[in-house]
């Protein structure tokens, strides 16, 4: 009755058979069987359908996906073989969240597992019903079901139902019989359908996935057949999106893992030879989906229903059923009677209801007929303001939106690279570009509008220390879906020109990238294995060398400009570099040495943010080439000093010495030391993340996180072996890369007692906790290249300090820092960390602090040619000379101390490795208080 009056909304086919050329089931011993639907009773079927449920306060009522039953109008037409109503009707529940199975030989429903669906997203059911394979053995059907691709946990069995075949289908309401039943109550609410498949044969999981990846704008049985539906990277890009906003709340990593395409998480087009492994057996192109075997072909004889709100018209067929019936909205053309030797195709479908059928012509859908999104260059090309520069990024990528085609357009067409070339060309460039462009590449960030920009992008309305200050609330959702948007938009920086778009503009495009990685983002580890394999970590190396060398160029140009007191035209290129540099903004004022060394931040906000990235993605992925980048961005800092005294030079200005002023702590960082420092506490960090592992396996037996651990112990160290091995590999890689001749090198380059401090930190680290680098390290001469490099940083407490929990065997990474050393405080500390029972048994195998056949090359060598300077020092009447003495004061305390509780170091005192570099120091002073007194 509510139909008749047009009040509900739902969807007829009068016969699921419209043909009967041929006996109906293959089995003619039987009559019976010739009155059977054959694809339930032989061949089974399949049913897909996409689906999007509203967004109600009210969660209630069932939504009717599936109905079949033989014809209960009472008509002359074929009935069951059984004589009563046959029927098998499939619903979801929203209150409970799963999916509900009836037939007409059972009295109550079954419960498939709960399985969420968000409102408002598209999803793909796909049904599959598996006949008795013998009815003799068994009655029972096998009905399974996958949602988005995944299978559920459990297949449910019902007694085979013995449909005829002219059996109605129905989708939105139950049928007559089981509708005036009572078993389905509730409302039928208001639900969008999309494209609907039925099909006679049994689809498997894998198809599942393939169809899912099509997403909603699957065509049924002639998807596939267009060359613009075969690209990887495109679908790749399009099933990220989906994947992000399909509601559950994990990673899109997970979501891949269990639907078995893992192997997509790299897709694109430009990494399209670093796709796959070649373990996995890709054959084929691994540009196409048929390298991952997720092109799904339907072959039309096996199609019986193929609907979309596309093929629909007004007209009846004379024929039809419904042509005396009332409110109908539309007829939906069945598309596979196209085929006319496909003898169980189904009649056509009826829509009932007001206003049911909308045309699905969606807006990218009508860009890719009229050309693409390429289309839409020429309007970037013409824009001459921020506004309609940024209007026509936000259509190109509503355009490009899940849509397959103009994705595939983009990549293989060339969109990003011709938009890049044209942004390039443009001086429009400013944050909501960037925005725009990163928005390009992620799925869940919006971009902010021209209108909604704010002073906070002012930078003479800004605080320079907040500039980093940026946060989204979003960014936990943000999912790196276009490795060829990130590349040709964001990472290729000529595009946003670094030199001249000034400090505030490159730190929004670190704050982006950061976000991506965020420590709270549900797909951290999945956007930073994605970004690693575009090469950011290399990228960010480098952009973080460049910055420090404009911020260099533009302090240069700050002095000069101040010491000439007007505006100066530039009379060469390099002092042209440099008054650029710093009318673009590039200055910045680090924090002081004595700031730094005891832990602080130098304070360069656009630095921190480089070395943040980089310490978020390799903590999900982390390759002895990362590391070696990183080791030889270090030693190129201390050529970058080099670079800019050069530079003043040639510009006629004497630069201040960048060596540490002994007589003044104060004295503020070089740029280089800057970034040194910042690279060097990052391979601090991630020494530490192996350290770590090695310590909850030592004490629990396990590793990270389990399975789902987002560890990058297992990138360095492939074995399959124990957690403490793996991890003990993880730090023997560290020590193929930054070897002793490394660490000399470093040191010797040091002019601050900053960044030497943090060289020096890092080597005692490893020392500690790395055996094969202990064992590397004296086999090259201990600490005895040290001895020219160390020893000029003598008054330094942090050296010291690393120095002191070398040799009385207490763990450096439980000491804290100190910008001074007091005797009592530094008893208090050794008292309670020294002697550490994991060092001495690395000393007595080799490790950490083994003794040397040659005692100029251990650690206390190093330790008494700082005491013995600092002697010479002391004869100073100064602060130096001060502090040298109360460095001396310190140390002697501490080690009268050990001396006197610690029997391990009583012998130590008697053996050559204390006696000859102690000797030899008190004979250096002797010596050279006797040259004071001659000379006087």
């Amino acid at each position: 009755l509510l139909a008749e009056k047009g009040f509900t909304r739902f969807l007829e086919i009068d016969k699921i058979q419209a043909v009967n050329k041929v006996p109906i089931a293959n089995d003619t011993s039987n009559p019976a069987n010739t009155n059977l639907w054959s694809p339930a009773h032989t061949t089974g079927f399949s049913y897909s359908l996409w689906l999007r449920l509203p967004i109600c306060d009210e969660v209630t009522g069932n939504v009717c996906i599936f109905d079949v039953s033989s014809n209960m109008t009472g008509g002359s037409e074929v009935k069951s073989s059984s004589g009563r109503p046959e029927f098998i009707s499939i619903w979801y529940d929203l209150l409970s969240q799963g999916f509900n199975v009836i037939s007409s030989a059972s009295t109550k429903p079954i419960c498939f597992p709960a399985s969420p669906i968000s409102p408002d997203v598209w999803h793909h059911v796909l049904l599959t019903y598996q006949p008795p394979k013998r009815a003799v053995l068994s009655r029972k059907a096998v009905i399974g079901i996958c949602v988005d691709g995944r299978p559920l946990e459990v297949d449910i069995k019902i007694d085979a139902v013995p449909l005829p075949p002219t059996s109605c289908m129905y989708v939105g309401v139950p049928n007559p019989m089981l509708s005036s039943s009572g078993i389905i109550r509730g409302a039928l609410p208001v639900w969008e359908l999309g494209s609907m498949l039925l099909l006679s044969r049994i689809l498997g999981p894998r198809d599942a996935v393939s169809m899912y990846c099509a997403g909603p704008e699957f065509h049924g049985q002639f998807w596939g057949d267009r060359p613009q539906r075969l690209s990887l990277s495109a679908t790749a890009t399009s099933v990220f999106s989906m994947l992000a906003k399909n509601g559950d709340k994990i990673s899109v990593a997970t979501g891949l893992r269990k639907r078995g395409i893992q192997e997509i998480e790299g897709a694109s087009y430009v990494m399209r030879d670093k796709i796959l492994n070649e373990d996995r057996g890709v054959e084929g192109d691994p540009a196409k989906l048929s390298a991952v075997k997720l092109s799904c072909r339907l072959s039309p004889e096996f199609i019986i229903g193929a609907f979309h709100p596309s093929s629909s018209t007004k007209s009846m067929r004379d024929n039809s059923a419904a042509r005396k019936k009332k409110h109908f909205s539309r007829r939906l053309v069945n598309v596979a009677r196209i085929n006319s030797t496909n003898d169980l195709v189904s009649s056509d479908a009826i829509v009932y209801g007001k206003g049911s059928v909308i045309s699905p012509a969606s807006f990218a859908e009508n860009v890719q007929w009229v050309g693409g999104p390429n289309i839409l260059l020429p309007i970037i090309h013409a824009s001459k303001s921020h506004q309609t520069l940024a209007l026509t990024l936000r259509v190109l990528r509503e355009s490009a939106h899940e849509h397959v085609p103009n994705l595939e357009m983009l990549h293989i067409g060339g969109g990003y690279r011709m938009l890049a070339m044209l942004l390039l060309q443009k001086s429009l460039i400013d944050e909501v570009i960037i925005e725009h462009c990163f928005a390009l590449a992620v799925k869940g960030f919006e971009p902010t509008t021209a209108d909604e920009r704010g002073e906070e992008w002012d930078p003479n309305k800004t605080d320079p220390k907040n500039w980093g200050m940026y946060s989204w609330l979003s960014s936990d959702n943000w999912v790196l879906v276009d490795l060829d948007a990130m590349k040709f938009l964001l990472k290729n920086h000529q595009v946003w020109n670094v030199q001249s778009s000034g400090p505030l503009l490159t730190l929004r495009v670190a704050s982006l990238l950061n976000g991506l990685v965020s420590t709270t983002s549900y797909h951290c580890s999945f956007n930073a294995r994605r970004l690693h394999l575009l090469g950011m970590v290399k990228w960010t190396i480098h952009l973080m060398l460049e910055v420090t060398e404009l911020y260099a160029n533009g302090i240069l140009g700050e002095k000069i400009s101040k010491s000439s007191g007007h505006e100066q035209k530039p009379s060469s290129e390099a002092l042209y570099l440099v008054l650029a540099a710093f009318k673009n903004g590039w200055v910045t004022k680090p924090l002081s040495v004595g700031s730094t060394v005891v832990g602080g931040d130098p304070g360069v906000a656009l630095l921190l943010a480089g070395k943040t990235f980089l310490r978020r993605v390799l903590a999900h992925m982390l390759t002895p080439d990362d590391l070696g980048d990183i080791a030889g961005a270090v030693i190129y800092t201390s050529h970058l000093n080099i670079k800019s005294d050069d530079l003043a030079t040639q510009c006629g200005h004497e630069m201040i010495p960048s060596t540490h002023d002994e007589e003044n702590d104060e004295f503020e960082l070089s740029m280089g030391a800057v970034t040194r420092i910042y690279l060097l506490r990052l391979l601090e960090e991630l020494a530490v993340d192996g350290i770590n592992e090695i310590t909850a396996a030592s004490t629990d037996g396990t590793f990270g996180g389990g399975g789902n651990s987002s560890s990058n112990i297992h990138d360095l160290s492939p074995s399959k072996g124990s957690v403490g091995r793996n991890a003990q590999l993880f730090l023997s890689a560290f020590s193929m890369v930054l070897t002793p001749a490394w660490f000399a090198l470093v040191l010797e380059g040091c002019r601050d007692e900053s960044s030497a401090s943090a060289a020096f930190r890092l080597l005692i680290v490893l020392l500690q906790n790395s055996p094969s680098f202990a064992t590397s390290f004296e086999k090259a001469g201990g600490f005895a290249p040290l001895v020219s490099s160390i020893p000029k940083h003598s008054t330094s407490a942090s050296i010291i300090l690393a120095m002191l929990s070398q040799l009385l065997h207490a763990p450096l990474l439980h000491l804290p820092c100190f910008g001074a050393l007091d005797p009592e405080q530094l008893c208090a500390i050794f008292d309670t960390e020294s002697d550490d029972t994991n060092l001495i048994s690395r000393e007595n195998n080799k490790g950490g602090i083994s003794t040397s056949a040659n005692p100029t090359g251990g650690i206390f060598a190093i330790i008494a040619e700082c005491l013995g300077r600092n002697i010479q020092l002391g004869a100073m009447d100064n602060e130096l000379g001060l502090k040298a003495r109360k460095t001396n004061n310190a140390v002697l305390h501490l080690l009268t101390h050990c001396h006197s509780f610690s029997f391990s170091f009583q012998q130590f005192c008697r053996s050559p490795d204390f006696l000859e570099p102690i000797a030899q120091s008190l004979c250096l002073v002797h010596n050279d208080k006797l040259l004071k007194i001659k000379s006087n």
